[in-house]
């Protein structure tokens, strides 16, 4: 039998692209995690929800909207002591938070630190 290609999906994403020893995300795509879906997750005050697309190229769209129009949405991911009900996406947001702290640090690009009573 002939051995199938490999696609870019299936491929560690570390033999593209270096992903650094200290961070403990795995550079390869998620198992389960299909292209031409989009993923939800609820505000735990409800209403709002954020949304991750993933396009059939592998790039990651996100957005989010508030239960009422506004110009900035936001959703609320609670710790669970808080009441919150969604423990992985809380801890990959913040993960999130760190990847782009340390993506600006590596680029030279600006990391925009907002103080949350601005």
């Amino acid at each position: 039998m002939a051995k199938m290609k490999t696609t870019e999906r299936e491929k560690p994403l570390s033999s593209v692209f270096p992903v650094e020893k200290e961070f403990p995300i795995p550079g390869n795509w998620p198992d389960g995690l299909e292209p031409r879906k989009a993923y939800e997750v609820l505000c735990d005050d409800g209403g709002s929800f954020l949304q991750v697309f993933v396009a059939d190229d592998g790039d990651v769209h996100v957005s989010m909207q508030d239960s009422q129009p506004s110009p900035f949405p936001s959703i609320r991911v609670r710790t669970l002591c808080g009441g919150g009900r969604h423990s992985r996406t809380r801890l990959a947001l913040l993960w999130l938070a760190k990847a782009i702290q340390l993506d600006n640090q590596e680029n030279g690009g600006v990391a925009i630190i907002r103080d949350a009573t601005e």
